[in-house]
């Protein structure tokens, strides 16, 4: 089945080859051959039992090898075989792999016909098996595919249709230095931002919606190309354009203000640029440059599969809230007594565990909906569209927090930062009233009506130093606090217990790691690689040491193992990532960490 369908391949190439140029179909089908009529032969007479591989080459085959361990002759016969069935860019990509190391010099690279033992090739690719990298082995099959061609438009012409037979054929052309750059581009910027067709390729501007671009800026005259840096000023990188120049305008805003004001609508529909800080960071005082993508960010995650995680989220949390009543030995007495009447059919009334059960997610959700609302006007303010929450798990606290994912990109980093650092801020605020408000009435209220309250063990209180700091000093002198038994319960009301949790959910959510709210404001603080590559992987690896430090393993576990796989990557691009954020954005940020680092250190 491979062999059908290199040769269906090979076709289509050949056919394409005659529709460009008659005349070099035939040096194409050269380079193209997937097999001759020997290696269709050896293949359909190979015995059934696969134990009988003979190569259907009729040059003499030896070696001057010998087998290293690990290798078996059959393994070698199998190589040599699969290698008779591949393209001749490829048969010589391997050929100059094998090679590599035993040549002299640059141009003595050998080509797979040259190959005199093959046995030899197999062998040394398989003691040099390690060393083949990736982008050595894209840079071989780089030169091994644009040999002995004729046309940059033959070249473009295949590249499209490897392309659109599933090929990443983006690498094909890329020299160390911009394979480089595309990784710290993949590092920096989401995944959404290289989203593929049908058909595998990568959405993003063509040359076309480039120089469409490139017409606006001379136009407006308000970017000087830097042709040093790059030809022409560009450079193609997955998934769009970087150009380098000087703004010609006063400020970032003007710049972006005069080329969306003569780039067309339809451009604008399907693309947006960004003014950023320059990947190359050789030289931290690179000027910024203009990054052109697509701005289509929405998610590729289904809406049923996260309405699904919100949904089993939800009765997560229900189940855990119920769970803090299961200590008042008086509430499952009552409730117990209650179900055996009804199972004898009878009437009971349970309406007090009502009334409690209320009393505890009224406040949880009251203050998730402050956090959430927060989230939406600063949306709404600044033209920012999102999805609607995701509600993410969690296997310590009720739920982990509420995911917003961006659709498009907010103007600037005052932009982001407004919107990210709300959610969190109104959060943390409510939650801290409603502690305190919950502990008050838990010192002031009768015997008679407290005896019905949930309860948490002290060691999850004591989880968090602010939040235990707080309780201690309500509850101080009732002797509760003063054991050392981390599983005793501590009885307290409903509004201090949604407090406490939410206390620590917000605290989460603040951590600047990946694409959480305190990631994006991470990003507006520090900068997109300084606050997404060196202050959120500083903030993974201490959260791991904490892991193994202290007792909040499983909430840290929790919160790693899920945003490692929700909340990971950088958030979209803005459109000015140039413009700082002020001295005040700034001090409330890190007057917020500290706060999240009071909350999630725990009790001493």
């Amino acid at each position: 089945s491979v062999l059908e369908e290199r040769i269906k391949l090979q076709n289509q190439v050949l056919d394409l080859a005659k529709r460009i140029d008659p005349e070099m179909a035939s040096s194409l089908q050269t380079k193209f051959n997937i097999g001759s009529s020997t290696a269709m032969s050896s293949v359909s007479n190979n015995n059934s039992d696969g134990k009988t591989l003979q190569i259907s080459n009729n040059q003499k085959d030896e070696r001057t090898k010998p087998l290293p361990a690990g290798l078996s002759l059959e393994d070698v016969e199998a190589a040599k075989l699969y290698l008779e069935t591949l393209p001749v860019p490829l048969q010589d990509t391997f050929a100059k792999a094998a090679t590599y190391y035993e040549k002299d010099d640059a141009n003595k690279y050998k080509t797979y016909q040259e190959v005199i033992f093959k046995t030899d090739l197999i062998i040394t690719m398989y003691e040099n098996r390690y060393s083949l990298t990736p982008s050595l082995m894209q840079k071989l099959y780089k030169e091994s595919l644009t040999s002995n061609m004729k046309t940059g438009e033959e070249k473009d012409d295949i590249y499209d249709l490897l392309a659109k037979k599933g090929f990443k054929v983006e690498t094909l052309e890329l020299d160390e230095e911009q394979m480089k750059r595309d990784s710290l581009v993949e590092g920096l910027f989401p995944r959404v931002l290289r989203k593929q067709d049908e058909d595998g390729v990568i959405i993003g501007p063509s040359e076309a919606d480039l120089i469409t671009f490139l017409n606006a800026i001379k136009e407006t005259n308000s970017f000087s190309l830097d042709n040093a840096a790059a030809p022409g000023g560009t450079d193609k990188i997955t998934g769009g354009y970087i150009l380098r120049g000087t703004n010609n305008k006063e400020t970032s805003t003007e710049l972006i203000t005069a080329l969306d004001d003569a780039l067309p609508m339809e451009w604008k529909e399907k693309y947006q640029f960004s003014y950023v800080r320059d990947f190359d960071l050789n030289d931290i005082n690179d000027p910024p440059v203009l990054f052109i993508t697509t701005n289509d960010f929405r998610p590729n995650i289904s809406p049923l599969f996260t309405n699904v995680v919100s949904l089993a989220s939800l009765f997560i949390a229900f189940t855990w809230f119920v769970g803090t009543f299961g200590s008042n030995e008086l509430v499952v007495k009552t409730l117990t007594e209650a179900n055996e009447v009804i199972a004898a059919g009878g009437n009971s009334d349970i309406s007090f565990f009502s009334d409690e059960l209320t009393m505890v997610l009224l406040p949880m959700a009251l203050i998730q909906g402050a956090h959430e609302l927060a989230h939406l006007t600063m949306a709404w303010k600044d033209k920012i569209k999102v999805t609607p929450p995701t509600i993410l798990p969690s296997q310590t606290l009720p739920f982990l927090s509420f995911e917003n994912r961006l659709k498009n990109s907010p103007s600037s980093f005052s932009s982001l930062y407004d919107f990210a650092m709300a959610g969190p801020a109104t959060g943390m605020i409510f939650s801290l009233i409603f502690l305190c408000v919950g502990l008050q009435l838990t010192t002031t209220m009768d015997a008679e009506a407290s005896q019905y309250f949930p309860g948490l063990p002290l060691g999850f209180l004591q989880l968090s130093g602010l939040g235990y700091t707080l309780i201690d000093s309500f509850l101080d002198g009732n002797g509760v606090l003063l054991t050392k038994d981390p599983s005793t319960i501590v009885p307290m009301h409903p509004f201090a217990i949604a407090g406490f949790v939410s206390l620590l959910i917000n605290a989460l959510d603040l951590l600047p790691i990946g694409s959480t709210d305190g990631g994006r404001i991470a990003q507006t603080v520090f900068g997109r690689f300084w606050g997404h590559f060196l202050i959120g992987g500083a903030a993974f690896i201490t959260l791991i040491i904490l892991m193994f430090t202290s007792d909040t393993q499983n909430i840290f576990f929790g919160y790693l193992f899920i945003t490692s796989f929700t909340q990971r990557d950088a958030e979209v691009p803005c459109r000015d990532e140039v413009e700082k954020i002020g001295n005040l954005r700034l001090a409330v940020a890190f007057f917020a960490w500290f706060g999240a680092i009071l909350t999630l250190l725990p009790s001493v």
